[in-house]
């Protein structure tokens, strides 16, 4: 029996040693603190970062609009370009009919002289014949002087119109040669046409691919504005969620630093309570322990309750004196003493004792089925009962009512067992959660942390954005100067040609003095020739004359009509009208002096440029040029690799900031603003329009050609071209 309450109360579950261990560190409250105001810090930062970024997504709005103005307002000026020269092309392809024109009546012309040669020759023949013929007729004396006067005569005539007839053949020569050289200049003059359709065929296709490409830079630009704006949404949007987790993560933690004091005051609670607990059952245990062994002697015999009944009533006085002392242990134990007086246990009462233990412990279990909520009577005469006797009211041990009191206990430690046990689970399910909410305020800090990095991502897109912006301005700068050195060269072109056109009116008006002068000679008969005008030579008279008309209106027409001699700044036009105007005043003159007499010379104009000279310095203006495109290609050559480096670098960028493969971000889009191209291909094709070769026309097309897809390379990787120091920020610059 004493075994049995011993082993009860070692396995008793709760112990000093078992209690939860108590929270150390710092306390929560400062750190929550410290950790609000931080965010706090952090989200107004973010807010003032985003409204810098929406004032810089405005203005890179205005200036791409600004930009976009000018890119109209220059695709104009570049439009006016291209109908000027195409009416310069109409005009030379008039230029060029009249010339061809030219020289058809020159070949006419010759024809004539040809015709005009074999009529002399024949009627040289002619004479000797009749001549001849009369020398053989007549022989009269008379008549022989005057005939042999006549035959020297014509001799003498012979001899002049063979004389003439050679000079005729070296005239006709030098117009043969100089029609060669008109025809070669005339080829030349083709080819440069053909070679300007070809740059205006180029600059078209150039047109179309710099218009194509300056949509897919604004579809590109809109794309990254677009993209932009959802990032600075998303971001906002994030930021909003941001705040309003933190808000229930405040609200949240508050709550369980609430329930978390609460908890702490009941474990302290529980805590005192479980040690007067223990102390109780600790007392309960040894009390039924000296109880077990009472009833082991009491109840081995037949008359061991009436000598415990005996025992109490001799010495009530001294059980009364030890109940309200509280010395439950002393009076157990004095009982045992004074029921072991004089008795010797036998071995049927040893039997009762061993097997007393198993109906003890089976009216235990009984006892542990039925539940009843435990009484707060701590009082020490709960387990008494009053008994009458002679002398009066006694009280008296009841077994019953300490079997009562020992189940009531044995319940009450129970309950409070399992309590702690619910305690314990709370404060586990406490701490979980508690570690949850700290996992979930590192997510948070994770994402303001990503958020910050995109929000660096569009700072260096900004960056990048604005370095371009002042490239471009640079560009449009270079093209302004190179426009203006254009206008200077077109107004030098436009002087020189003014000056060519009044030379030619005044070698003109020269001309029509000497056709006048020799007309008046013409009139004059000369009587020691002995030669007369034929009816051919008056023809030819009247034909030159109508030339003449015509030409004098032509050059009315050109002289009336000052804006359009403005515009022909070409110089092989020039080049070509001087040379025919030279070669019909020549073949003039020698119809003047076929038709005057040998003692009239013709004076020729006085050219100031022979063709040599006029080929030389054609031929160092085209040196010039030459070296001019070298170094121009060159550069551009330098440009292109420079462009293709920054491409290179610029799609190295996009691959690592424009495709990051996390779920969060799946509405970012692909990072990128637009350019102009610069039109040095054009500016080489007006130059070499007008002082090229036709093969060096073709070098400098195919050069200008290769700068042009080094120029659409840069637009479409979206790069800046060369290192200038001197960027102008001002657009108007």
């Amino acid at each position: 029996m004493g075994l049995i309450w011993s082993g009860y109360a070692q396995g008793s579950p709760v112990t000093s040693g078992q209690s939860s261990p108590s929270l150390q560190g710092e306390p929560l409250e400062e750190y929550d603190d410290a950790r609000k105001r931080d965010i706090q810090i952090e989200l107004l930062r973010f807010k003032e970062e985003l409204d810098k970024k929406k004032e810089a997504r405005r203005e890179a709005l205005n200036s791409l609009g600004r930009r976009m103005a000018d890119l109209r307002l220059e695709k104009d000026r570049e439009k006016e370009e291209k109908e000027k020269l195409q009416v310069e092309l109409l005009q030379l392809k008039m230029m060029n009919s009249q010339t061809m024109d030219r020289l058809k009546t020159l070949e006419i012309e010759l024809k004539d002289v040809r015709e005009e040669k074999e009529m002399w020759q024949k009627e040289a023949e002619e004479a000797k014949r009749a001549a001849a013929e009369e020398r053989l007729d007549s022989m009269k004396g008379e008549e022989v002087e005057g005939l042999e006067r006549q035959v020297k005569a014509l001799k003498d005539v012979a001899a002049i119109s063979a004389e003439m007839l050679k000079i005729r053949e070296m005239q006709v020569n030098e117009l043969k040669a100089k029609l060669s050289a008109i025809e070669e200049t005339g080829q030349a003059y083709e080819k440069e046409v053909e070679n300007m359709r070809r740059l205006r065929m180029l600059y078209e296709e150039r047109a179309r691919a710099v218009s194509l490409s300056h949509k897919m830079e604004l579809d590109r630009e809109k794309a990254r504005l677009v993209a932009s704006e959802a990032k600075l949404e998303l971001a906002e949007q994030r930021a909003a969620t941001l705040e309003e987790k933190k808000v229930e993560l405040n609200e949240t933690i508050a709550r369980m630093d609430k329930a978390l004091d609460a908890t702490k005051a009941e474990i302290s609670e529980l805590r005192l309570e479980l040690a007067g607990t223990r102390e109780e059952l600790y007392n309960a245990t040894s009390q039924m322990s000296i109880i077990n062994h009472l009833f082991s002697h009491v109840l081995s015999g037949p008359d061991g309750l009436e000598r415990v009944t005996r025992v109490l009533e001799e010495h009530h006085d001294l059980v009364n004196h030890l109940t309200e002392k509280g010395k439950i242990n002393d009076l157990a134990s004095t009982l045992l003493e004074l029921a072991d007086q004089g008795h010797v246990p036998t071995e049927e009462e040893q039997d009762i004792a061993a097997n007393l233990s198993k109906v003890w412990r089976l009216l235990v279990e009984l006892l542990g089925h039925h539940v009843k909520p435990t009484v707060g009577d701590s009082s020490p005469n709960s387990c008494y009962k009053s008994v009458d006797t002679p002398k009066g009211p006694k009280l008296v041990i009841s077994v019953s009512q300490t079997f009562l009191r020992l189940k009531d206990l044995i319940l009450e430690k129970n309950s409070l067992v399992k309590e702690v046990g619910r305690l314990k689970e709370l404060n586990s399910t406490l701490e979980s959660r508690l570690e949850e909410q700290e996992g979930r305020l590192a997510v948070v800090a994770e994402e303001l942390h990503n958020t910050w990095e995109v929000v660096n991502r569009l700072k260096t897109q900004h960056k990048h954005l604005h370095t371009h912006e002042k490239v471009l301005r640079y560009e449009l700068a270079q093209k302004r100067l190179m426009l203006n050195e254009l206008k200077k060269e077109l107004e030098n072109c436009k002087e020189s040609w003014a000056l060519a056109r009044a030379k030619n009116s005044q070698t003109e008006e020269d001309w029509r003095e000497l056709r006048k002068e020799f007309a008046s000679r013409k009139q004059v008969s000369s009587a020691e020739s002995g030669y007369e005008e034929s009816p051919g030579d008056s023809q030819d008279e009247e034909d030159w004359s109508a030339r003449e008309e015509q030409d004098s209106e032509d050059v009315s027409e050109n002289k009336s009509d000052p804006e359009e001699t403005k515009e022909h700044c070409a110089t092989p036009a020039n080049e070509l009208e001087s040379n025919v105007s030279d070669v019909k005043m020549e073949a003039q003159s020698i119809g003047e002096s076929e038709t005057t007499s040998d003692e009239v010379t013709t004076p020729t104009p006085a050219r100031q440029r022979t063709a040599e000279e006029i080929l030389k310095a054609r031929e160092d203006r085209l040196k010039r040029l030459e070296d001019q495109c070298k170094g121009l290609f060159n550069k551009m050559n330098q440009t292109s690799q420079r462009s293709d480096q920054l491409s290179s670098r610029l799609v190295e960028l996009h691959e690592h900031y424009g495709e990051e493969g996390r779920q969060r971000k799946q509405h970012d889009a692909a990072a990128a603003c637009s350019s102009v191209t610069v039109n040095v291909g054009c500016t080489l094709a007006r130059r070499l329009v007008s002082d090229q070769d036709v093969g060096t026309n073709l070098e400098e097309l195919k050069s200008s050609a290769i700068v042009g897809d080094a120029e659409q390379e840069v637009i479409a990787t979206v790069s800046t071209n060369g290192t200038t120091p001197n960027l102008d920020p001002d657009p108007k610059t």
